[in-house]
């Protein structure tokens, strides 16, 4: 177990919006101190304020591009320097591409997007590892549920956190193999109802959207501060995130079977003519706001997260449970298309029509 929050320093990226943000409002809340960064330092700062007013809370707002690991490195520097130390290191910055790897791959879009969610990933890693090293804390990579299972449309940005949940594994083993101390929690939320659909860089064509359900913002942040007390090897964020993990290691064919419904479902009725999203300047039009717009969409709460924070283990085992349930159905389906037809009876006519002798 880690210190409580309000004895932490919490480092959190891509903190002007969205989870990132909505973790800020909850540590500063809790007495934490907190780190905020993401490209637009006035956003960072009038946040830093608001937190300051509304909680007391100690907040540094350092701007910087998660994917100029210098950048990355200075967040780090100044965490040190005005608190001390860092207890959790939060990289949760990220950028959404909608599009058909198909028809309109665009190769300029897709390096920018995996400089920022798989290189970003691994900046902020490595700066907290080379202070968290010896003296511990926890660090958590946010990933997505797509680490586990891709989805039609957004190959580029589920490669990006196939990625993330690579490199975050492989970092953790390194860290076990010396006994470090440091922990490394790989988060996985689900359509969580943030900002980030909204500036996710697509084709002409129509606006993109999230796939129902959408989950709370605030129980995001919640989950993944529950981490950094308590931290785990995999969290999923969201039920759909809990069984898709489950099912795309038991059933992945099944998940393969359900792409295709997937592709109309990410697009809205709305016309666009296209946009670069903000790949490569950022969104400040949704800058300190947690809810996205999302419009004909409910927002639900995520029951899972808040039931399984105190019986982890007895979540995974039903879901475990719904997933192998999932895999019978699957095999019956497959079972029944390969098996021979059945010879009729003896003394039935298998044609109604033919005459009788």
């Amino acid at each position: 177990m880690a210190k409580p929050l309000n004895q932490q320093v919490i480092v959190i990226t891509g903190a002007s919006s969205g989870i990132g943000l909505a973790t800020a409002e909850l540590a500063a809340q809790a007495g934490a101190r907190v780190v905020i960064t993401a490209r637009d330092g006035d956003a960072l700062q009038r946040i830093a304020q608001r937190l300051h007013q509304h909680h007391g809370a100690r907040v540094l707002a350092v701007p910087a591009d998660v994917a100029v690991r210098e950048q990355l490195e200075a967040v780090a520097d100044e965490a040190v320097r005005q608190f001390g130390g860092i207890d959790t290191w939060i990289n949760n910055a990220g950028v959404g591409m909608v599009a058909s790897q198909l028809d309109a791959y665009d190769e300029p879009s897709a390096r920018r997007l995996m400089d920022t969610n798989y290189w970003g990933t691994v900046n902020g890693s490595m700066a907290a590892v080379a202070r968290m090293r010896r003296s511990g804390g926890t660090l958590i990579n946010v990933a997505s549920v797509l680490a586990d299972h891709a989805v039609p449309l957004q190959v580029i940005y589920s490669a990006s956190k196939h990625a993330v949940k690579g490199f975050t594994d492989g970092l953790r083993q390194e860290l076990q193999a010396e006994h470090s101390p440091l922990a490394v929690v790989l988060a996985k939320p689900a359509c969580i109802a943030t900002p980030l659909i909204e500036h996710a860089a697509h084709p002409p064509g129509r606006q993109p959207r999230l796939v129902s359900p959408l989950y709370a913002t605030h129980d995001a942040a919640r989950a993944l501060l529950h981490a950094a007390q308590h931290p785990q090897r995999d969290l999923s964020i969201g039920g759909v995130a809990a069984m898709h993990g489950v099912a795309a290691g038991v059933v992945p064919g099944l998940l393969d079977l359900a792409g295709p419904l997937l592709v109309d479902r990410q697009w809205r009725g709305e016309a666009s003519r296209g946009s670069s999203g903000n790949l490569y300047e950022p969104s400040r039009d949704s800058h300190g706001r947690t809810l996205g717009h999302h419009p004909g969409q409910r927002v639900h709460a995520s029951t899972y997260n808040r039931l399984s924070e105190p019986a982890q283990g007895l979540t995974g085992l039903f879901y475990g449970a719904l997933a192998g349930g999932a895999w019978l159905v699957l095999q019956a389906v497959r079972s029944s298309r390969t098996r021979p037809p059945e010879a009729p009876p003896a003394g039935l006519n298998p044609n109604p029509n033919a005459r009788q002798p």
